[in-house]
């Protein structure tokens, strides 16, 4: 909902459901966004309820508060953004986090990116550091990869790379058809934390 040109109210609710077990997640987030030329600002709450396959329970209820600024031009982003718990953070998808990152704009097709993020949660505790590039090699086309320095918890350090590309191919003024190529094994995570073991975690779990 835009209030004014700046101003935005944001909110996102799901269910998700596995079908090989009874796994499910309730969650949502609401949010308030403030867009300016130079900056944006944000405030907000997110919750999740994860019913895991055993039939106990792992919720999250974190505040959230972001900023990120624009420099010279556009060509430097720099963004910070922590979410801290209220309630608890026992989903493994939604612990505490506080994260810094940065990109610049080489060219306008190439962007080097780099995050560091600290992870916290009753089920985890994870560092990570990216550092990559963003490229557009041809239209509707991005390609990114990123070299990563990861502690967690007593599993120790590792480092691992990250690569994905995403493709969007326009058939007229109004469609497009999109699609994304993504690899992706979870290692040093408590399997029996995992809503599904298909599906990578949030954080530490690449």
């Amino acid at each position: 909902l835009r209030v004014s040109p700046q101003l935005s109210v944001v909110g996102s609710a799901w269910q998700e459901d596995f079908l090989r077990s009874s796994a499910r997640r309730q969650a949502g987030r609401a949010s308030i966004e403030y867009r300016a030329k130079a900056v944006d600002l944000r405030a907000g709450l997110q919750f999740a309820n994860d019913r895991l396959s055993d039939g106990s329970a792992a919720n999250s209820t974190l505040a959230q508060f972001g900023a990120t600024k624009r420099l010279f031009a556009n060509k430097l982003e720099l963004d910070a953004q922590t979410e801290f718990a209220l309630g608890g953070s026992a989903s493994i998808d939604f612990p505490a986090r506080h994260r810094l990152g940065a990109r610049f704009a080489v060219t306008r097709d190439v962007s080097l990116i780099g995050t560091y993020e600290i992870a916290r949660g009753k089920n985890i505790s994870a560092d990570t550091v990216r550092v990559g590039f963003d490229l557009k090699p041809w239209a509707g086309a991005r390609l990114v990869a990123t070299a990563n320095r990861q502690t967690i918890g007593e599993y120790g350090p590792r480092s691992f790379a990250d690569y994905g590309l995403a493709q969007s191919l326009p058939l007229g003024k109004r469609w497009t058809v999109d699609f994304t190529l993504d690899g992706s094994k979870t290692l040093g995570i408590d399997p029996r934390r995992v809503l599904s073991v298909a599906q990578p975690v949030a954080s530490g779990g690449v």
